[in-house]
């Protein structure tokens, strides 16, 4: 592990890193364990999140898709909630018809795991 990710976050009290991208990044590591007061740390990064949200289904400065795949990997409170939020684009993207692209496929397999969270 590099000495940067054995450190604290420097918005560590929010559970948030410098931007969306690496704060779902952060999460993701943490819900895999191994850094210290993750718990608090996730909650406190949900909490931020809603703060976030943008009223149609997503979060400003958080990217969706990477949003949503962290989200599934927590179980802290308040994360089935986010997904409930999101929950909206999951079912759309299901809706459409399935594409060949194996991102699309990735999409689709976290959008179904995401709504049975739900």
């Amino acid at each position: 592990m590099t000495r940067r990710m054995t450190q604290e976050p420097h918005h560590c009290g929010a559970g948030i890193y410098c931007c969306g991208k690496c704060s779902a990044s952060l999460w993701r590591h943490l819900a895999a364990g191994g850094l210290a007061r993750q718990e608090p740390l996730l909650t406190s990064g949900v909490k931020t999140l809603k703060a976030h949200r943008d009223g149609k289904g997503r979060w400003r400065r958080f990217p969706y898709y990477y949003t949503l795949l962290a989200l599934s990997e927590m179980n802290v409170p308040g994360v089935v909630t986010e997904m409930r939020y999101a929950a909206g684009g999951c079912e759309k993207l299901l809706k459409r018809s399935a594409a060949a692209d194996k991102y699309a496929n990735r999409r689709r397999a976290l959008a179904e795991r995401v709504l049975a969270r739900c």
